[in-house]
């Protein structure tokens, strides 16, 4: 008995990257719709900018340029077009500009808790504009929460990675 806590205390008390009680972060998915992996490679991507309709200073980060940069790391010779600033543009505009694919969603929670605590939770839709008319090959939520104090910016890359991996999950 007296060896089991002294593991348990050592899995406690060793570094956060040999994980012995779960994963972190943990990732959980609601999927509204998904109509199968989709064929982005080598196609134009228009990431519209994440909105928050969370009360509250300071205001989320956008989501946005961290799923742009996901979506340029794991396809091939994609152009990922990421607006600075907030923008109108409806998919026949983003159809003109040349685009294939816009995605578009927002900041539904962003919660830094202490020195221990982050949750997200995002809802983000893909949508092929080569389809007449325009079809959403995927929408849903994500909501991840961490247990163990990491940057902002590198828990929001992971999960825009996790939502590029939901849609491209046949191909990698």
């Amino acid at each position: 008995m007296r060896l089991l806590v002294l593991l348990l205390c050592a899995a406690a008390a060793a570094p956060a990257q040999w994980n012995f009680f779960g994963s972190d972060p943990k990732i959980e998915t609601l999927a509204v719709h998904d109509a199968g992996p989709a064929e982005m490679d080598q196609k134009r991507v228009l990431v519209m900018r994440f909105p928050s309709e969370q009360q509250g200073a300071p205001a989320p980060p956008d989501f946005a340029p961290h799923l742009g940069d996901a979506l340029a790391a794991w396809l091939i010779a994609v152009d990922v077009a990421v607006p600075s600033e907030p923008t109108s543009a409806g998919l026949r505009a983003a159809r003109t500009l040349g685009f294939d694919y816009v995605v578009r969603g927002r900041t539904e929670i962003f919660y830094q808790g202490g020195a221990t605590a982050l949750k997200a939770q995002v809802w983000a839709e893909l949508v092929d504009l080569s389809a007449e008319p325009a079809e959403i090959v995927w929408q849903g939520r994500k909501t991840a929460v961490w247990k163990r104090r990491k940057p902002p910016d590198q828990c929001l890359l992971y999960l825009a990675s996790d939502f590029v991996a939901d849609w491209l999950w046949e191909k990698h």
